[in-house]
């Protein structure tokens, strides 16, 4: 009996520890160079989960190159020298830990992840960071500013999302991926360089089609920003991301996403969903353009240094001790003078 107790013992172990996670590497404490950044450390595990955490900033790598593809279907045989480098065909998921704020360039050059998950303190997606990867799923945080040089050249990635945090992207950042539609966000200011969609056969959404042309596709369709309102085919959006909801046909009836064919409705959608007013209220601080108005003392303005401009002495200084600029008629304003 007692034989058997001890040979079920070993088997119940055996089974515990076989289908469990663990770390084949990670950061040497004692190895400055295992390290990816001052406040940044890192973990592989059995599964193929890279995570890294910590604060601050990442590394910069460069990438040397290799005798044999690193992973089948490979791109190249250029290895990142990241620390999980020698390890990059092992690697399928990328978490990266609250707190890092910029990825480093060629960080993830050429690794066999399909997938990665990124903070919402990042900020700076950098150079060629996940260039020549098998990733084909990301989230890219509402935080990001910068998207870098070739940051995603050649992935695999069919869908991409720029959130309205992005100012500047920077040229190849997305060559030659398969998208089935890419939208720019008006918040972007900058895009450099004349391949940054090259080899994108994707229909490019961009709000001014001007910073748009001249980057490798001939793909570019121009969509309006009218008073929070986006406009696209005769179509209203409360949202960009209803815009691109409605574009990918992600629901049965694509008028979930618009905000009916009332231009003027809409944008009291969007001020309403600011909190900015309520109901009919909205009408009143409506214009063409656009534009939010005030309205004090049965006269309409289109900010408060108007309606000081209009009512008082010029000589003098005037704060506003309070206002309301949300009620119609009902506004109250409280004005002392130095």
């Amino acid at each position: 009996m007692k034989k058997f107790v001890f040979i079920l013992a070993i088997f119940l172990s055996f089974n515990t520890f076989a289908g469990e996670t663990t770390v084949i590497a990670q950061t040497d404490s004692n190895d400055v160079s295992t390290k990816c950044g001052d406040n940044c450390s890192w973990k592989l595990y059995s599964d193929g989960t890279l995570e890294i955490s910590g604060q601050g900033n990442m590394y910069d790598w460069d990438f040397f190159d290799t005798t044999e593809q690193l992973w089948e279907g490979g791109n190249s045989t250029y290895q990142t020298l990241a620390p999980w480098g020698e390890y990059s065909g092992q690697i399928s998921n990328i978490k990266i830990g609250e707190g890092i704020t910029y990825i480093g360039d060629h960080s993830f050059y050429n690794i066999a992840a399909t997938s990665a998950e990124l903070p919402d303190t990042l900020i700076e997606i950098g150079p060629q960071s996940f260039q020549y990867s098998a990733l084909e799923n990301i989230s890219i945080p509402n935080s990001v500013t910068t998207i870098g040089f070739a940051s995603f050249d050649r992935t695999h990635l069919t869908s991409l999302v720029i959130p309205d945090s992005v100012t500047t992207i920077e040229d190849v950042a997305f060559r030659n991926l398969p998208l089935s539609t890419l939208i720019i966000p008006d918040s972007v200011t900058s895009i450099e360089g004349e391949r940054v969609f090259y080899g994108v056969s994707a229909t490019i959404y961009c709000l001014a089609t001007l910073l748009c042309e001249n980057r490798g596709s001939e793909n570019i369709v121009s969509y309006e920003k009218e008073g929070g309102v986006y406009i696209l085919d005769g179509k209203f959006y409360t949202s960009l991301e209803n815009m691109q909801k409605d574009i990918s046909r992600e629901a049965e009836d694509t008028n979930d996403y618009t905000c009916g064919t009332d231009k003027n409705k809409c944008k009291r959608d969007v001020l309403e969903a600011k909190g900015i007013c309520q109901g009919s209220e909205c009408d009143t601080f409506i214009q063409s353009d656009g534009q939010y108005m005030l309205k004090f003392g049965g006269k309409t303005y289109q900010d408060i240094n108007a309606l000081l401009k209009g009512n008082y002495d010029k000589r003098r200084i005037y704060t506003i001790e309070e206002a309301n600029f949300v009620a119609g008629d009902k506004n109250r304003v409280s004005i002392r003078y130095r």
